[in-house]
């Protein structure tokens, strides 16, 4: 449809986007009510029924969008408050704008995403090259990687994780006068491409998206320097987009301005690449620009790189779009299906052993999960209900939500990305006298289930292994906080049942399963409460899974689900 005939009825389109920092009202009437309601016979002066109806419409809206806080109505109108920092439909806030970065490039904003990409190369030998330029980095691994058993949704999230990680705790050398405002939010999605040429022709086309992108922004933001509001500016930019007209960019910017556009730093206008190569017979990740980074002569100058990308083509900037057979992995959930967004630490033992956990159970890290988790609440209004054990915690998304038109890898990404960025940014809320070692990260899967019944069934399996783990844990430390070996104490607990566990915890350590804490037995529920003001969120440990609350069922009973 984007090259069709028709597409010229978007020109037609505004871009009328509304202020940041306001509160936005909008009000619903209905234009000839008065001749509905004599048509339609309604009571004068006052019809109950239809008030109540009108009611009724209003409940729905405030299902379908989470961002309205208010809702008035009087006779045949209604009148709708969203939160003042909505982001429906795409009234951004972003992240940028929130930090102040630079226009229309900030150096150290892009030093940070070049850094992140580097110690991405370094923890993941798979990846043989990285490009990058604005907010975005494109990692490729080798043909024959088999990190991860190459399963699409452990490895878009887990990378995304790290990333996010990487990003919040690398931000203070970047930023050392400037603490982050919000949460950097990654999300990511997967191609596979076949080719070497495949590879050479994504690379351009990416370098082509940076330069065009750069070449815009620069012109936007002089003309704003220069006086222009910032819709003259897009009016301006969009006269010269219909032309197809790169010289007219280029010309505002030497004649108005004073700027040859070529010499621009290369990282704004080449983007950058970060990649492996051998210094003093040693491997080492290094970060280039070059004016043609798909170029087979650029490409072979890095043996660990041409090894990998054999048969390389010399124009490869001129192999276009057309043969650019980008196959994307993209698997969109089911319509009417519940979706789980479950995710568990990556190498967590390892990461909690470093960073001296207390075990069975460490109550620090057990609250920072539940803190993580309130954030990822906060983040994504559509997920309804979250269950955490241990390292893992489970998302239940509204059975209707179309976030990220309810793409996998999307939806996987970005609430892994959400609860990573959260855990390193409340380390030290739950841990004030240690330090983090490494970056954290986090996998996640999406599934879908189609019934209510299901889903209670998907929490109680993971609040059963939570029970399991929980007397499994505490039988084996206990031994080992005895004396025993690890290797005595596995043996001792093999083939041991759930009744010879209690005892054995009762008579050898006098511990009593059911008076450990109810936060480690039962697992952490959060769920939106409807009955507090203002939609906050509210943790349940008490008393495991909830049957449901109105929000997630919508006023249904389980029955009808």
């Amino acid at each position: 449809m984007a090259n069709s005939k028709y597409a010229y009825v978007r020109d037609h389109e505004s871009k009328d986007t509304l202020e940041s920092g306001c509160f936005i009202v909008l009000r619903v009437h209905c234009s000839n009510f008065k001749r509905f309601t004599k048509v339609h016979g309604f009571e004068k002066p006052f019809d109950e029924r239809a008030a109540k109806l009108m009611n009724s419409c209003a409940m729905a809206v405030f299902e379908e969008f989470k961002e309205i806080v208010y809702g008035y109505g009087q006779s045949d109108e209604y009148s709708f408050v969203l939160e003042k920092n909505t982001q429906l439909f795409e009234r951004r806030d972003r992240f940028s704008e929130f930090n102040e970065f630079e226009k229309p490039n900030d150096l150290k904003a892009l030093n940070l995403m070049n850094s992140c990409a580097s110690s991405m190369c370094k923890d993941f030998p798979d990846i043989i090259l990285a490009y990058g330029f604005g907010h975005e980095y494109n990692f490729i691994f080798r043909k024959e990687t088999d990190v991860y058993t190459r399963r699409t949704s452990k490895l878009v999230s887990v990378i995304v994780s790290s990333f996010t990680s990487l990003y919040r705790i690398k931000w203070i050398e970047f930023f050392p006068n400037k603490d982050m405002r919000s949460g950097a939010l990654f999300e990511g999605e997967v191609l596979c491409l076949k080719e070497t040429s495949d590879i050479q022709a994504y690379l351009a086309f990416k370098q082509q998206e940076c330069d065009e992108k750069n070449l815009t922004n620069t012109c936007f933001w002089k003309l704003v320097e220069s006086g222009k509001s910032e819709q003259e500016a897009h009016e301006i930019l969009e006269e010269l987009e219909k032309g197809k007209e790169r010289l007219g960019k280029n010309e505002i910017l030497f004649q108005q301005f004073g700027i040859n556009y070529n010499d621009l730093p290369d990282m704004f206008r080449q983007g950058s690449c970060v990649l492996k190569t051998i210094v003093n017979d040693r491997r080492k990740v290094i970060t280039v620009h070059t004016e043609d980074i798909a170029s087979a002569t650029f490409l072979n100058c890095y043996s660990i790189v041409s090894k990998e990308l054999t048969d390389l083509e010399e124009n490869a900037s001129r192999i276009g779009e057309k043969h650019l057979n980008l196959c994307w992995v993209e698997k969109k959930m089911e319509q009417d299906h519940w979706i789980v967004v479950r995710i568990d630490g990556c190498r967590f033992s390892r990461f909690t052993k470093v960073h001296g956990f207390e075990k069975p159970f460490d109550e620090r890290a057990a609250k920072l999960m539940n803190s993580c988790a309130m954030a990822v609440f906060e983040e994504f209004k559509e997920i309804v209900y979250g269950y955490g054990q241990s390292d893992e915690y489970s998302f239940v998304l509204e059975k209707n939500t179309q976030l990220f038109e309810r793409r996998d890898s999307k939806l996987v990404s970005a609430i892994c990305s959400s609860f990573t960025d959260a855990y390193v940014k409340k380390w030290k809320e739950c841990f004030p006298k240690k330090d983090l070692q490494y970056a954290p990260r986090f996998d996640g899967r999406a599934v879908c289930y189609e019934s209510y019944k299901l889903i209670r069934d998907y929490l109680a399996w993971r609040q059963v292994d939570c029970h399991m783990n929980t007397r499994f844990n505490t039988c084996f430390y206990a031994r080992i906080h005895s004396g025993e070996s690890t290797k005595t104490a596995q043996r001792n607990l093999q083939g041991t049942l759930t009744k010879e566990r209690y005892k054995m915890l009762s008579q050898e350590f006098g511990i009593e399963y059911n008076q450990l804490p109810l936060m480690f037995r039962n697992g952490s529920s959060i769920f939106w409460d409807d009955k507090v003001k203002g939609d906050k969120w509210s943790e349940e440990t008490s008393g495991g899974i909830p049957k449901y609350n109105s929000r997630w069922l919508l006023g249904r009973t389980p029955t009808n689900t």
